[in-house]
């Protein structure tokens, strides 16, 4: 049973069509690469895929709580915001808890009052109380597997860095589907390899994977 399918999908930019009634099965386990010249519609349809934008005809059918995660071709995140705060919003509702109890516990480094104590025990229980532990692994391992910072401001890193984040953040939510947008694009050589050598590692693990791309060398 496929994960994901697009049936008879239209979508236009002005008069010039991006999908012409296309079909498109995304299985299990599956690694498709879209490939085509830049403005030809990749980004159109992996955000219609993602149920990010909505089609002018046609369906997209998505297996019941299929979990998907779309990185877009260049992140958007508030420059003021931690890494551990942006990957953290990929756990979905309970990253406020998670961002809480890490500033928390990086506060007692300045602050060793009874207050500040009595703020991390009660944000440790409602841990325990909401899966929190499991939720920060998830997290820290993200982090950890695009060698990332958590303390970093992302005002202050190089776009190689910010997809890596977007990345982290994406991973972080376990995704079922994984849909990447020009991952490479923009990027400098070291950077690019980097984030090449990751999605190999993606592709070893099994996970399934749909890559946009203008360049078929990638």
């Amino acid at each position: 049973m496929p994960l994901l399918t697009l049936d008879k999908g239209c979508l236009a930019f002005g008069h010039v069509a991006l999908l012409d009634h296309a079909e498109f099965q995304v299985d299990d386990g599956e690694r498709i690469a879209l490939i085509g010249r830049n403005g030809s519609g990749k980004s159109s349809l992996l955000r219609a895929l993602a149920g990010l934008a909505a089609l002018d005809d046609g369906t997209v059918w998505r297996q019941d709580s299929l979990r998907i995660a779309f990185v877009p071709q260049e992140p958007d995140f508030p420059p003021e915001q931690t890494v551990f705060d942006a990957v953290a919003s990929g756990v979905g509702e309970a990253s406020r808890l998670l961002v809480d109890y890490h500033a928390a516990t990086h506060g007692l480094a300045h602050d060793h009052s009874e207050a500040a104590m009595t703020r991390l025990h009660e944000l440790q229980m409602q841990l325990e109380a909401n899966d929190g532990w499991r939720l920060n692994t998830r997290v820290e391992q993200a982090l950890a597997e695009l060698n990332l910072s958590g303390e970093a401001r992302l005002g202050e890193m190089s776009g190689g860095g910010l997809k890596r984040v977007a990345l982290a953040r994406a991973l972080a939510g376990e995704p079922e589907l994984l849909l990447l947008d020009e991952p490479t694009a923009g990027l400098d050589p070291k950077s690019a390899f980097q984030l090449r050598e990751f999605i190999k590692q993606q592709k070893k693990a099994g996970h399934t994977l749909v890559i946009s791309s203008h360049n078929l060398r990638e």
